[in-house]
């Protein structure tokens, strides 16, 4: 019995050690609105996401569109945010040209 956990306990130390570099990762993921798709990112806790290249949206029936800002329930997301779960960013546009009637 003693050389049976003489053996197991190297093996727990390095399992436990192993389990504790492991970071975290949450997604962010861009909810373009209307616009062109934009890849998600897997950040490390407590690290930043990258602001994305601005999306594009056709114009439609109502006008025509420029990207604003990337928002969080409504307010506007600063990208120095450590990130510590997993959001959805949505995107924030402009009406440039509004079509009437």
């Amino acid at each position: 019995m003693k050389k049976l956990s003489l053996l197991l306990m190297p093996l727990m130390a390095i399992s436990f050690l192993a389990s504790c570099n492991k970071t975290k990762q949450y997604t962010v993921t861009f909810d373009s609105n209307g616009g062109s798709e934009v890849p998600s990112q897997k950040i490390d806790e407590n690290k930043c996401a990258t602001e994305p290249k601005s999306p594009t949206r056709n114009e439609d029936d109502i006008g025509t569109y420029s990207f604003h800002e990337w928002q969080l329930e409504g307010v506007a997301f600063d990208f120095n945010t450590p990130i510590t779960k997993d959001i959805t960013l949505k995107a924030d546009w402009n009406i440039t040209h509004k079509y009437s009637c």
